[in-house]
């Protein structure tokens, strides 16, 4: 069962929906509230209090799936492992991707509009054998993926807040235990904030502009102020292998390769 909800009869209905009295003729059944009838359609009443806008759901949203501050954390690895090639192409693969999941999911948000989510479509849509082991496996995927989403984007912006420090001090060495305190620093605030729920809508809307102005500006300001550009041949069709794997597509074992080269 949802999560904030609780199983009413239909006997119920009238208490949950506010109905317009048979006297109303014309009553306008504009009024009613969408959500709650559909809640109640599903036997659930509203007990929640709605305080977050489309706009504000779409920052949050967006926050947690911020495509750009995450390539950007880990922008090192795809410049070793493939260059701009892999880059460019990889996102628009994955963008393709992602769409894909996003309509999909939408779908099953739309025909089962429960706060359960993903392990509720799975108890509804899998087969009633492996329904509650379906559910039950779902469900801690989810949880799982959400701390280990959590932790990364914490040490991301540990690491961020360390390497601007460094910018300022250009003598300091950094260090493996700095990146590691300032990664419990953002995760301990990241915890009491959230404790505090009345600033998310609106922290949700301020951080998608400040998240979409940021993306391009630094993608203008980057470009233009280079003092140095690749070619498009460079960009769009050069392959980087800087990871000491002797293949750009499947990786081999080098200590594999050497002992076959010396076998007699």
């Amino acid at each position: 069962m949802a999560k904030g909800t609780e199983s009413i009869s239909m006997d119920d209905m009238d208490r949950v929906i506010p109905r317009p009295d048979a006297s109303d003729d014309g009553a306008d059944l504009k009024s009613l509230d969408p959500d709650a009838m559909k809640l109640a359609g599903m036997g659930y009443k509203q007990d929640l209090r709605r305080n977050y806008t489309v706009l504000s759901v779409l920052g949050v949203g967006f926050s947690l799936t911020n495509s750009w501050w995450g390539i950007s954390a880990a922008l090192i690895t795809g410049i070793s492992s493939g260059g701009t090639v892999l880059i460019i192409y990889g996102i628009i693969l994955l963008a393709l991707i992602s769409t894909c999941v996003g309509i999909s999911l939408s779908e099953l948000a739309s025909a089962y509009p429960n706060a359960g989510g993903q392990y509720f479509w799975a108890s509804e849509l899998a087969p009633r054998r492996y329904a509650n082991f379906t559910s039950y496996l779902t469900g801690w995927l989810g949880w799982a993926g959400s701390i280990f989403t959590t932790a990364s984007v914490a040490l991301g912006t540990g690491a961020a807040c360390v390497g601007c420090w460094q910018l300022a001090h250009p003598d300091l060495t950094i260090q493996p235990w700095h990146v590691f305190v300032s990664y419990q620093v953002v995760s301990i605030f990241s915890f009491f904030f959230n404790c505090y729920g009345k600033t998310l809508p609106l922290l949700g809307q301020l951080t998608l502009w400040i998240s979409l102005v940021s993306f391009f500006v630094i993608l203008v300001v980057v470009p233009a102020k280079a003092t140095t550009h690749q070619n498009a041949n460079f960009v769009f069709a050069h392959f980087v292998n800087s990871t000491g794997w002797s293949s750009n597509g499947i990786g081999r074992d080098p200590v594999g390769d050497w002992m076959e080269s010396n076998r007699s």
